[in-house]
C-alpha cells in the first residue's frame, strides 16, 4: 500500500506516480485523461484532473484544494480535510486511485487496494 502525506494547507510535495500493471510492468498513460479521485474518509468525493509528464501522472496541490468543497459530486473544487486520528499508533486517512481514460478504455490504478492520503494538523 502506498501512502502519500500532506500538511493541512501545503500546496507541496507535488504528487506524482508512475502507474503500474498488473504485472507490475510500467503503464504509459501519454495520450490519455487521468483523473484522480479521493473519498475522503467523511465519505465525500473529490476528482481533480492529472497531467502526465514523461509518462507519469501528476498533480500538484492549489491553495483552493483547502477550501470547501464545491462543483458537484464529486466535487471538482476545495475539500480536503485534516485526517482523522486515532489514539493509537494507526492513523486513518483519506483513498486515492488514479483513473485513465485511454483509446476508449478506462483503467484504475492501482487495480487492487487504494493509495492512502494522510493530511496532518499543522502548528501555524
Amino acid at each position: 500500500m502506498t501512502i502519500f502525506n500532506l500538511k493541512r494547507g501545503d500546496t507541496g510535495p507535488t504528487l506524482e506516480v508512475t502507474l503500474l500493471n498488473p504485472d507490475l510492468t510500467q503503464y504509459d498513460p501519454t495520450g490519455g485523461i487521468v483523473k484522480l479521485n479521493i473519498k475522503l474518509s467523511s465519505g465525500i468525493r473529490l476528482v481533480r484532473d492529472m497531467t502526465i509528464v514523461n509518462s507519469k501522472v501528476r498533480y500538484s496541490w492549489i491553495d483552493s484544494d483547502w477550501g470547501p468543497a464545491s462543483g458537484g459530486d464529486p466535487a471538482t473544487v476545495g475539500g480536503l480535510v485534516v485526517s482523522p486520528l486515532v489514539l493509537t499508533t494507526k492513523i486513518f486517512g483519506h483513498r486515492m486511485e488514479y483513473e485513465v481514460l485511454k483509446d476508449g478504455v478506462r483503467l484504475t490504478f492501482p487495480n487492487t487496494g487504494f493509495v492512502i492520503l494522510n493530511i496532518y494538523e499543522d502548528i501555524a
